[in-house]
């Protein structure tokens, strides 16, 4: 039924005059969503394109002839996009992806679609918070010096130094519960290999990794 859907609105589209006739930008973006049902593409991918096409139209005109998107229109449509909406470069790329996928199925070729050859915002890299190992060991620091102050927190050492094995070993919580004196094998560098077992469902996988030893007395 999707499929014969797709293939309803593909004659439409083929019946207009020009290489885009009047396809407007609705019936377009439908062409792509049925085509989407007809491959079996997942669910969740059309519901954020359906949504995202609902934010087009605050800008685009849904009922405007695909034909008549410019390479003006889609710098403009860009520009607003970021402006009014306040969308990064991610989501500008992924909008010139779909867009130029609707364009294609109007019936113009890559060669002249304007959202095709518009130019792909730099993605940057996202900016990684983490925290330095000294400011792992203030942190502990800190946690014990509360300690010391207030009686509810008489294990503030061990919590320090759990705090600072979590950190240094990147260990998952299932991971680091499973952790036993023989799961530290103590190097001749000084540095402590550290045997992580964790599971998924019902397969156990191993992992190691080496804390050097200017934390081994954490460890």
């Amino acid at each position: 039924e999707a499929f014969a859907e797709f293939q309803r609105l593909k004659a439409k589209r083929d019946r207009l005059k020009g290489p885009a006739g009047h396809v407007t930008l609705a019936d377009a973006f439908e062409m792509h969503h049925q085509a989407g049902i007809a491959r079996g593409g997942a669910a969740i991918t059309k519901t954020e394109n359906a949504r995202r096409f609902r934010r087009w139209c605050d800008i685009l005109d849904e009922g405007g002839a695909v034909i008549d998107i410019t390479p003006e229109v889609v710098r403009s449509f860009v520009a607003r996009r970021r402006e009014d909406h306040g969308v990064g470069s991610g989501t500008i790329a992924k909008d010139l992806t779909l867009l130029a996928r609707c364009i294609r199925l109007a019936g113009i070729p890559d060669a002249e679609n304007p959202a095709k050859l518009a130019e792909r915002p730099m993605v940057e890299e996202p900016v990684r918070h983490h925290l330095t190992f000294e400011r792992i060991a203030e942190l502990a620091a800190r946690m014990v010096e509360m300690g010391e102050h207030n009686r509810r927190l008489r294990n503030a050492q061990k919590h320090a130094d759990i705090v600072q094995a979590i950190a240094l070993t990147g260990a998952r919580a299932a991971e680091f519960a499973r952790l036993r004196r023989d799961s530290l094998e103590p190097q001749g560098d000084g540095s402590t290999l550290v045997h992580l077992e964790g599971r998924k469902g019902t397969r156990k996988f191993f992992r190691a990794l080496t804390v050097g030893p200017e934390h081994a007395e954490v460890m």
